[in-house]
């Protein structure tokens, strides 16, 4: 028997149920394809989008056709609305975006768990604990009500909470005996049987990684979709920034790409 085997087995499974759930409440796959700054706090709600300097609303897009600058409302013409129109719809069409991302990002991290337990444990245990910390997150996005804040400085969409954590942690901790479980009765099964052959065990790594890593890039397609997306509204910024000169300072967001 291969001792090496034995202590792959006892070390990279657990640290692979834990990478999986922390991939499970990360929200930087979008952050990973590129660097998104807000220029000023962002405020959205159903009906304003507002940039907000200190204490003091410096523009506020009404209705998304509708734009006010310093409490007073600029008058442009239709061109313009419609400039500022697009800019509103596109910044409103991303949360829905980055939403699916995150969602996506912890059905592939539980994919990833699933796949060692398939292997050493019993993964049907698990389901309805998976499923519980999916709805939770659902439940999350929804209960913002079309309200979404975003500070100055680097893009950070943070939606995770104590109860999440104390949840996918829940699913680490009951599946890691299952696995760990699981590698002894194969490695004594196979001992008991005269077998030294490990290679199973030796490609436990690779198997869920190859489980996770086709949906894992197809989601970071998605980001680099969001990432253009962003790039276009620096696009409409500039062209609203020259249709009136309150407007001059109409500076929300700039983003590079990494790739």
């Amino acid at each position: 028997m291969k001792k090496s085997s034995l202590v792959f087995g006892l070390i990279a499974a657990p640290a692979l149920l834990v990478s999986s759930a922390t991939f499970a409440n990360n929200d930087g796959i979008v952050t990973e394809q590129c660097d998104v700054t807000f220029k000023n706090k962002v405020s959205i709600t159903p009906e304003h989008i507002l940039v907000i300097k200190g204490n003091q609303t410096i523009y506020d897009i009404y209705n998304n056709d509708t734009i006010f600058y310093k409490g007073e409302q600029i008058k442009l013409n239709a061109s313009d609305n419609e400039l500022v129109s697009r800019f509103s719809n596109e910044t409103r069409s991303l949360i829905p975006t980055i939403t699916e991302i995150a969602l996506e990002a912890v059905g592939i991290a539980f994919d990833g768990i699933n796949a060692g337990l398939g292997q050493f444990g019993d993964s049907t245990k698990l389901d309805s604990k998976l499923a519980n910390v999916k709805e939770r997150l659902e439940e999350k996005f929804a209960n913002q009500d079309g309200h979404y804040t975003f500070e100055e400085g680097s893009f950070n969409m943070d939606f995770a909470d104590e109860e999440l954590d104390k949840a996918i942690g829940e699913v680490v901790e009951q599946a890691l005996p299952s696995v760990i479980g699981g590698v002894f009765k194969m490695l004594g099964e196979a001992i008991a049987n005269g077998d030294t052959d490990f290679t199973e065990l030796e490609n436990l790594e690779a198997n869920i990684e190859q489980e996770i890593e086709a949906r894992a890039e197809l989601l970071e397609e998605k980001a680099d979709i969001v990432c253009d997306k962003v790039e276009e509204l620096v696009f409409l910024e500039k062209q609203i920034q020259a249709a009136h000169p309150d407007l001059a300072a109409f500076d929300l967001i700039d983003v590079k790409h990494k790739n």
